[in-house]
């Protein structure tokens, strides 16, 4: 049950709600009790489950109504929207028709995914009941609770995570601020570093996923997580644009805030600067031979992959120079068949701008160059590890093969 997460009961007698409080911990959930008064935009959780005594102000049903609209308003506000059930906690659950129409009537409420009603005197020492209750809620949702389990494990993995660090700095007996600057260094390089937080992500990234897999494992939400995922009917199949956008979310980070251009990010140029690379003018060419025909050349638009080794960083051997591949990013339809040996197992369907698009690496096309200062604003992307290892290694391959080369 604990994979609900964070659970908050609002009641202006807080003795009231110590018996469901109670009630959930038998649950192994540990929810936090609030007065009214002390609800607001600042709160630190974003709960899943919002229990809220009706009569907050006497026996004045607009009132009450009002007030309750107004606490999920500054609860779930428009930077932080997540899914939740409002469960009615009150004596009187004759009014949760009433409360639950005021509240779907108000466009500036944060809709809950279910309204529930909850006698105060109904659920005492009987935890099994409550939970039956709220797992009604995502029968027809499996879905949605294999995403709250999955949450609940991240969150798990992420304490553990911290904890690994912490010890291993305590096994090793260096300050834990050291023992993140010397993995940072082992990531890029000291004399590399311009970006100490990019350079750390990675290595806590590791060590956040070994948690993660461990936890998958180990945990007693695998089980239920199989259980669910086995229910997938083996006839289904996703649309194009479907697959597009799991490919983004899968394969593409749109994080290109570090300040300093790393491996697998992918910078926009014009034509104009593609011609200072080329030392001519081959726009029109390069667009020509990928658009169909009849389409305009004038939608594809040209990037340049980060493709230098990791070693090099890390051994300090680019001396500020570093190597770019060629790439295209064509909306989707326009493209050719795409099927030359040079670009035909580099490229992705994914979104971009709101659109779908091909992206697409030129295997023929590779440039050492120092990066210009406009390179970091004119980020658009960063290909994810799993994406970029493979393209990285497709280019390298196919710059390497012996015989003569011919563009």
């Amino acid at each position: 049950m604990n994979y609900l997460g964070d659970i908050l009961i609002i009641d202006d007698e807080v003795e009231e709600a110590y018996n469901l409080s109670e009630l959930f911990a038998k649950m192994e959930c540990i929810p936090i009790i609030l007065k009214p008064e002390h609800i607001s935009s600042d709160l630190m959780m974003l709960p899943k489950i919002v229990c809220c005594d009706i009569n907050l102000h006497g026996t004045d049903d607009t009132q009450n109504f009002k007030t309750i609209a107004g606490l999920l308003k500054k609860i779930y506000t428009n930077d932080k929207k997540g899914l939740y059930i409002f469960v009615a906690w009150t004596s009187h659950k004759d009014k949760l028709d009433a409360l639950k129409n005021y509240i779907k009537a108000d466009a500036d409420v944060h809709q809950p995914l279910d309204f529930l009603a909850m006698g105060k005197d109904e659920y005492i020492n009987n935890p099994q009941k409550l939970k039956t209750k709220i797992d009604s809620i995502f029968k027809n949702n499996q879905g949605l609770k294999a995403c709250l389990l999955w949450n609940n494990i991240i969150r798990e993995a992420n304490d553990e995570t911290i904890a690994s660090l912490s010890n291993l700095a305590s096994k090793t007996q260096v300050d834990l601020l050291a023992l993140l600057d010397g993995l940072a260094n082992a990531n890029l390089g000291k004399k590399k570093i311009k970006d100490e937080t990019t350079a750390i992500i990675k290595p806590i990234s590791y060590i956040l996923r070994d948690n993660i897999e461990r936890k998958l494992i180990c945990s007693p939400h695998q089980k239920q997580l199989k259980r669910i995922l086995k229910k997938i009917p083996n006839n289904s199949n996703l649309s194009d644009i479907v697959k597009s956008n799991t490919n983004s979310i899968l394969h593409i980070s749109s994080n290109v805030t570090h300040n300093k251009i790393i491996p697998g990010d992918v910078i926009k140029i014009s034509d104009k600067e593609l011609k200072s690379v080329f030392r001519k003018e081959v726009s029109l060419e390069l667009k020509t031979d990928i658009i169909k025909k009849g389409e305009s050349v004038n939608s594809i638009e040209f990037a340049l992959l980060e493709i230098t080794p990791d070693c090099d960083y890390s051994n300090v051997k680019t001396h500020n120079v570093n190597k770019f591949a060629l790439t295209y990013l064509i909306p989707s339809g326009k493209e050719s068949k795409l099927d030359n040996e040079y670009y035909k197992r580099t490229k992705i369907k994914i979104i971009y701008k709101e659109m779908e698009y091909m992206f697409v690496v030129d295997c023929r096309y590779i440039f050492s160059i120092i990066p210009k200062k406009n390179f970091i604003k004119n980020r658009i992307f960063s290909l994810r590890e799993n994406l970029f290892t493979s393209f990285r290694q497709q280019i390298y391959s196919y710059n390497s093969r012996i015989g003569t080369i011919s563009f």
